[in-house]
């Protein structure tokens, strides 16, 4: 009887605990309404399905993932570099010393490894967490920002000399968006095979070419008198969604 009591009053306590200071998820610092993140679901609800499809060693939250997303379309119109880019889309995440993430993407920019597998096994080996919910703080760190490495890796198009052509894809509500760009001499070209009816545009500092098409299939267009050593922002605009899809092209 005693025990039962004593188990009573802490179960009383603990929820007026809790009525006072609700618990945090993990990645939370204080209370959050997400009100905000379902709209912000909404706006990206045509290019989800590749967030699902990210090459990741633990799922991450939908509102997580949300926020990297949003992140990673802002920095693909920026000219940070690679490893400042990493640190940026995640640091708004975490309550850290910016040195901390710093050091993480160095860490992720070295060697071989291109793809959210490979970095996994580099830096966790066998000790996967078993969620993101439950994982050290660290560990959400280094998922986040293999997250973002993804994401970054797949909206931006790198061409060289000796790799003049790239091509990339994006999963959509609609099907699959393919994207080409190929520089030949001081033009580059740009190729979308759209899986709807939509337009695509390549910003550049004082204008703007684009290019549409009514149902699925083959768009480009050229720009001319490309200089070495730029970005060229690319939107790609599908029907139905509430914003446009924000590639990279780096020549």
């Amino acid at each position: 009887m005693i025990q039962e009591r004593f188990y009573s009053l802490l179960k009383q306590r603990f929820q007026q605990e809790m009525e006072v200071r609700p618990p945090l998820f993990p990645w939370e610092t204080e209370i959050v309404e997400y009100e905000d993140i379902v709209s912000f679901s909404a706006e990206i609800a045509a290019w989800e399905p590749q967030l699902q499809q990210l090459q990741l060693p633990v799922p991450l939250p939908a509102a997580v993932l949300a926020t990297l997303f949003q992140r990673c379309q802002e920095l693909v119109r920026t000219t940070v570099r690679d490893g400042r880019r990493l640190v940026q889309a995640v640091e708004s995440l975490f309550a850290v010393e910016p040195l901390s993430l710093d050091e993480l993407a160095g860490s992720m920019m070295l060697g071989e490894a291109r793809s959210g597998e490979a970095l996994a096994t580099r830096f966790f080996g066998s000790n996967l967490p078993e969620s993101y919910e439950t994982a050290q703080p660290q560990q959400q760190m280094t998922l986040a920002m293999i997250a973002a490495y993804e994401m970054l890796n797949r909206l931006t198009l790198k061409l060289t000399e000796h790799d003049p052509c790239m091509s990339q894809s994006w999963e959509t509500v609609a099907g699959t968006l393919h994207l080409k760009a190929e520089k030949v001499d001081r033009m580059l070209r740009i190729e979308a095979k759209l899986p709807d009816s939509g337009r695509v545009t390549v910003l550049q500092e004082a204008s703007r070419t684009q290019t549409q098409r009514q149902g699925a299939g083959l768009v480009s267009l050229l720009v001319d008198q490309v200089e070495p050593n730029q970005t060229y922002q690319v939107q790609v605009e599908l029907l139905g969604a509430e914003s446009p899809l924000g590639f990279a092209v780096q020549v």
